[in-house]
């Protein structure tokens, strides 16, 4: 089994802190931020979007990731078996534009079997 931590942290820098620590308690294989405080994961260990409203970072390593691919607001995680696609798409965008990033992101999920998270509204 697998386990996963995903939370928005609004760029808070103790809400990271926070997240990261409850997820090394719990021993969360996976923890997943969006909008992540910039600071806090510029070391290459945390996986980014182009815009680093998502970041990703491995706290185990009985995970195989095989590879990644980033685009804007969205990380798609190639694990053995299965993809991950972790996505955040603004609450302040159109209506328009929202359904744009859904379709781009579901595009890219369609190939394997993946599983996928966001946020947005």
């Amino acid at each position: 089994m697998m386990k996963v931590l995903q939370i928005n942290v609004g760029r808070a820098y103790a809400a990271q802190d926070m997240a990261y620590a409850t997820a090394k308690q719990r021993k969360v294989d996976i923890l997943i931020v969006l909008e992540p405080n910039k600071k806090r994961v510029k070391s290459a260990e945390w996986l980014k979007d182009t815009r680093v409203n998502v970041a990703v970072l491995f706290l185990t390593k009985n995970l195989e990731v095989i590879g990644h691919c980033a685009g804007d607001g969205h990380l798609l995680l190639c694990l053995r078996g299965f993809d991950i696609m972790c996505c955040y798409v603004s609450p302040n965008i159109g209506m328009q534009d929202y359904r744009e990033e859904v379709d781009r992101v579901m595009a890219m999920a369609n190939n394997r079997k993946t599983i996928v998270n966001g946020y947005g509204e």
